[in-house]
């Protein structure tokens, strides 16, 4: 998955002044998240775009399982995971004997973000293009799983 990269997507339809759904924001996320990880070699197995439901990819890499938890924001508020959230997540994947990683993605309305609007970057509107920004994948893990290969 790329790093701290930044592109501008359209995928909500004709540009209006409706604002994008918790639900919107999130499977915009997971798709970014799934179309990098495919590029970046791993084999989808599995999507889920509801937030609530953990993980939401997986997939497969060199043999290895994989659990991928997406959160997405929108600037200025990154996509978060909780400790707790978190912690329940690499349980979960370690009796799936699968890897766990996170990817917190940050959408930023490209034209209000281009024009310096800091107001409009925080209301994103359907059908509007965003820079998106994300730092890869990162792996998750406990520190009693560290040095064991899981």
């Amino acid at each position: 998955m790329e790093t701290a990269t930044t592109r501008t997507i359209s995928r909500f339809g004709p540009q209006s002044e409706e604002t994008l759904s918790s639900a919107d924001i999130h499977a915009c996320g997971v798709d970014i998240a799934r179309e990098w990880m495919e590029q970046d070699g791993f084999r989808i197995l599995g999507v889920c775009w509801l937030p609530r439901y953990n993980p939401q990819i997986i997939a497969e890499r060199e043999g290895r399982l994989c659990h991928v938890i997406v959160r997405t924001g929108v600037h200025p508020y990154p996509g978060f995971l909780g400790n707790e959230e978190g912690l329940a997540c690499v349980e979960h994947a370690a009796k799936c004997s699968a890897l766990c990683y996170f990817a917190g993605i940050t959408l930023v309305h490209a034209a209000a973000a281009d024009a310096g609007n800091e107001g409009v970057t925080r209301r994103p509107l359907r059908g509007t293009g965003f820079y998106v920004s994300c730092d890869g994948l990162k792996i998750m893990t406990t520190p009693e799983r560290i040095g064991d290969g899981s």
